[in-house]
């Protein structure tokens, strides 16, 4: 009978498994990050006043409302007429379409509710208003 020895010196091959782990940390980690960066919300910034309710990501129009006054519809500024033309136009493509009204916590109500009525001249309906979830609801 022939023996075969195979030179080496008797050691059994290993897998190293603590690099194998760092990799998959990484992914885990680049993929994270790119999750957040993509789910960030694009558009004018405005700091947006605290409430409670139901999140909901729809995809519809959007008209914010910052600080300084101005009107922006989707990601352009606008004046009062130019909004209803252009909201005019998308209520005729698709009447049942949310618009999401997006206020800084600066802007008085009444400048949103004067918004609001001149988007339903336009002919759209179903509206929606953007809050930060925050934890000093209802107090003072």
């Amino acid at each position: 009978m022939i023996r075969l020895h195979r030179s080496g010196g008797g050691k059994k091959p290993s897998i190293q498994i603590s690099p194998m782990i760092d990799m998959v940390f990484l992914l885990l980690i680049f993929f994270i990050v790119c999750t957040m960066y993509m789910t960030q919300q694009k558009g004018v910034p405005v700091e947006l006043p605290e409430g409670r309710g139901s999140l909901q990501q729809k995809a519809g129009l959007e008209v914010t409302l910052p600080k300084d006054g101005t009107i922006w519809f989707q990601d352009h500024p606008v004046t009062v007429e130019a909004l209803v033309q252009e909201a005019a136009a998308e209520a005729v493509k698709d009447p049942g379409r949310t618009v999401t009204v997006r206020a800084d916590k600066e802007i008085s109500y009444g400048r949103v509710m004067g918004i609001l009525g001149e988007l339903k001249r336009a002919g759209l309906k179903d509206f929606s208003l953007s809050v930060s979830a925050g934890e000093n609801h209802g107090k003072i």
